[in-house]
Formats: C-alpha cells, structure tokens, sequence
C-alpha cells in the first residue's frame, strides 16, 4: 500500500471497548470485553489481523464488525490488503 493510504489506516479504524479494559486487566478484572471494530478507510478494503490471526477478512468500508468478546490483555493489531499475509502489514 502507498504510505499515504498507511497513514490513512492507522487513523481510519478505530477499536472500540465496552466494558473491561484490553491493556490494563488485572485479576479483578477477569470479564472479557466487548469490541467493535469500525472500517474508516474510504475506498480499501482491509484484511484485519488480531495477535497474527486473520479476525477480519476483506473488511469494506463504512462496516461495523462485533462486538467481539477479547480476554483482558494486550494485542497486536495489524492490517494488509485483502488476501495478504500478516507479514506484509502496513
């Protein structure tokens, strides 16, 4: 992808969480949360790669994806043009 659509991306989707926090769960907070993931990138569909697992295959624009339920705890999230490897992440 061209570096500006890579900037595009990163500002494009947004992770939303309901419920407990993904970065700071602590044994109190053992609930998993609830994520929704909205597409914000006009015109780029996006494979979506959660701790190097495809979760999200040839995401379009202007989609809502969840809510997904996470365990507590930090991911790695990573996008690539559709059908590409996580490897060639932007």
């Amino acid at each position: 992808m061209r570096p500006t659509v890579r900037a595009a991306a990163a500002a494009g989707l947004a992770l939303f969480a309901v419920g407990a926090g993904l970065a700071v769960a602590g044994p109190a907070q053992a609930a998993n949360a609830k994520v929704s993931v909205v597409h914000g990138i006009p015109g780029t569909p996006v494979d979506v790669y959660v701790n190097g697992t495809r979760t999200l295959q040839n995401f379009q624009p202007k989609q809502v994806a969840g809510p997904l339920d996470l365990p507590p705890g930090q991911y790695d999230i990573a996008l690539t043009a559709p059908g590409q490897p996580v490897g060639s992440a932007i």
